[in-house]
């Protein structure tokens, strides 16, 4: 007889069978320890919020959903982050994992939180439970000597005192309110970033001393015979100048590191005004192809509720749009009403009460993560609007800095 599946939190004696799934799972170089502390010492959150799959007493799934919140049009909002989703071996292919998500979806509702996020193992998969794709990663390698850079008055030094934690962390805090996508963190996982082993802080300040910009990097210890390389697993600049600042610290390092790699936002230009975006020496075979790095999906986001989504986040600019959503698959109608925007706060109107975009809720997404723009949705004949003004209105409203965030879990 077949037994029903349950889902439930997990409990410290669920641990060591976790353990087996998680490395069926994800079969990297993490041992039995690192796991165990995966699942006990979470830094994103306790083992509450880790959830389990279970049929007649047996284990056969896992998924984290911590309890995040992200920065969208200026405003804080509540997230769901979906991390670790494991299914055991000989319950693949079963249904497990999509009734798994779908538990966790419908705790997020109960919540009231409007956002899910994740990084999927497969897009496909969650593509079909109503995420999109809201962001790309960048990471370039480049000549270390490449970076542009100029002359100001930003002064760089390295973090000493405990206060210039603190002082780092701020300006990542302001610096998220003026982007998209960027998280909130907590307590625990700044302690954990300001302490890794053989990771340096970097401070940009303006002649007065506020720090405006900062780089959280390390020194790759290259194999026999292969050139050091700078790893920056962070750099956040308020300024410009501050931006120009950091490249220079960085270049200034070329005789000892000969390449610098760097997470960018997709759309950051940085490779435009490089000075060589590749190595003096490659492979003859790739003569006309300047291999500078590599670009890949990146998160993905799912709206929990349609309207509490629209008017939790806030807006750059005034305007009325009304929607029609519906389901990418099955066409089902999801929502209809109106976006008004006054003061850069929202409210749903019932009805449709001036020009109209109908697209589907993952489409709706993307644009309202900066991803995409309007027209592009039309172009590709996921969205249809009702006049020609109505892209410049449903681009104006969604008018954000494109997604990107710098935490991975």
């Amino acid at each position: 007889m077949r037994h029903e599946l349950r889902i439930r939190t997990a409990r410290e004696d669920d641990v060591e069978r976790l353990i087996a799934i998680h490395m069926a799972a994800f079969p990297d170089g993490r041992n039995r320890d690192a796991r165990r502390r995966n699942f006990l010492e979470n830094m994103r959150g306790p083992l509450s919020d880790l959830y389990v799959a279970e049929s007649g007493g047996a284990l056969l799934a896992h998924a984290f959903m911590f309890r995040m919140a992200s920065w969208f049009g200026g405003s804080e909002l509540a997230v769901g982050g979906i991390a670790s989703v494991g299914v055991a071996p000989e319950a693949r292919g079963k249904g497990v994992a999509r009734a798994l998500m779908s538990a966790l979806l419908a705790e997020l509702q109960q919540r009231q939180t409007p956002l899910c996020l994740l990084y999927p193992f497969r897009h496909h998969f969650y593509g079909k439970l109503g995420f999109a794709t809201v962001s790309e990663v960048k990471r370039v390698r480049i000549p270390t000597g490449a970076l542009p850079t100029q002359p100001n008055d930003i002064v760089l030094r390295a973090a000493t005192r405990p206060e210039d934690f603190a002082l780092a962390r701020r300006c990542y805090e302001r610096y998220a309110e003026q982007h998209t996508g960027l998280i909130v963190r907590r307590e625990t996982l700044w302690r954990a970033l300001f302490t890794l082993e053989g990771r340096h802080l970097t401070l940009a300040t303006t002649p007065g001393g506020e720090v405006v910009g900062y780089s959280m990097h390390g020194y790759l210890w290259p194999p026999e015979g292969m050139p050091q390389e700078i790893d920056v697993m962070e750099m956040i600049a308020e300024t410009d100048s501050a931006r120009l600042a950091l490249y220079g610290f960085f270049k200034r390092q070329r005789d000892q590191s000969s390449y610098v790699r760097l997470l960018l936002d997709a759309r950051d230009p940085l490779l435009a005004f490089v000075d060589e975006p590749r190595s003096a020496s490659f492979d003859a075979i790739r003569t006309l192809i300047p291999i500078a790095g590599e670009v890949g999906a990146g998160a993905m986001l799912r709206m929990i509720d349609i309207p509490h989504a629209l008017t939790a986040r806030g807006y750059l600019r005034d305007g009325a749009l009304s929607l029609r959503i519906h389901d990418r698959d099955t066409k089902a109608p999801l929502f209809s009403g109106t976006l008004r925007v006054e003061k850069g706060r929202a409210q749903i109107q019932p009805g449709a009460l001036g020009p109209t975009l109908a697209t589907d809720v993952a489409t709706l997404t993307q644009l309202y993560a900066g991803y995409i723009r309007t027209a592009d949705a039309v172009r590709y004949g996921r969205a249809h609007v009702d006049r020609a003004e109505t892209l410049a209105i449903a681009d104006a409203l969604f008018d954000v800095p494109p997604f990107f965030t710098l935490d991975y879990f």
